[in-house]
């Protein structure tokens, strides 16, 4: 969870980058897309586009 922003979470690119967007907790552990909308630093911003989808169960990946 983003400590800065109430109502935001983190996850991660496929590059392994980190990305916060808002969301609700239940969202976590679970995949999604988002889209990109700005950067500070190292850390995008971004929107989510579609609903969470379960954790495939391997896969070492997860928003």
């Amino acid at each position: 969870k983003a400590a800065r922003d109430a109502g935001h979470i983190l996850g991660r690119t496929r590059r392994n980058k980190v990305v916060a967007f808002p969301g609700e907790i239940e969202a976590i552990g679970r995949y999604g897309t988002v889209t990109l909308t700005s950067t500070t630093g190292a850390t995008f911003r971004g929107e989510r586009v579609d609903t969470a989808r379960p954790l495939a169960v391997g896969s070492g990946a997860a928003v």
